[in-house]
């Protein structure tokens, strides 16, 4: 493993690392601290994350490329995270065709998933959090994966994202909504 690079296994899905941003692999690494595995994953979404050159007349910006391919080249470091976990999910059909890719919140209890599918904004993500406080099991929150062959709900894990509106009804069910 180089010292830019890092390797993880969220839910059933390998990903490696790499970046010359260190403020952002340790934000990356702080976020998916349970996933990280010391080798890398055969098969694993391959993250290139770095600074791109500076071009006379534009402003710095970065530059993500997945399994080798140019993706996205945000100029402002706190859209890093959203176009890394986007680049990932676009990846998902390619390296794993036998799963189903269903745009929705996913949880387990006592043995059973559920599924939250809704359009963008529903509450899906709320959801997932107040019954995640309420001890479900969270296996994902952008998609539920379902294996086409067995018809199981397959865990991917990612960092929920909350949007403000949600704020108030979280708070109403005791739970906080103040990060650092």
């Amino acid at each position: 493993m180089t010292r830019n690079e890092r390797h993880f296994q969220i839910g059933v899905i390998p990903v490696t690392l790499r970046s010359d941003v260190p403020r952002f692999r340790r934000e990356y690494e702080t976020l998916y601290a349970a996933f990280q595995t010391p080798t890398p994953r055969p098969g694993a979404v391959e993250v290139d994350v770095r600074r791109a050159r500076r071009i006379l007349g534009y402003p710095r910006h970065f530059e993500i490329n997945v399994n080798g391919r140019f993706r996205f080249a945000p100029s402002r470091y706190a859209e890093l995270l959203p176009y890394v976990e986007w680049a990932v999910n676009w990846e998902i059909p390619a390296l794993r065709p036998e799963y189903l890719q269903i745009h929705a919140a996913s949880m387990e209890r006592d043995g059973a998933g559920v599924i939250l599918a809704g359009d963008s904004g529903s509450g899906k993500s709320t959801l997932a959090t107040a019954l995640l406080a309420r001890g479900w099991r969270y296996l994902g929150d952008e998609f539920a994966l379902v294996d086409v062959q067995t018809l199981e709900l397959h865990p991917f894990p990612r960092a929920i994202c909350m949007k403000q509106a949600a704020n108030p009804i979280l708070e109403r069910l005791g739970l906080s909504t103040h990060t650092g």
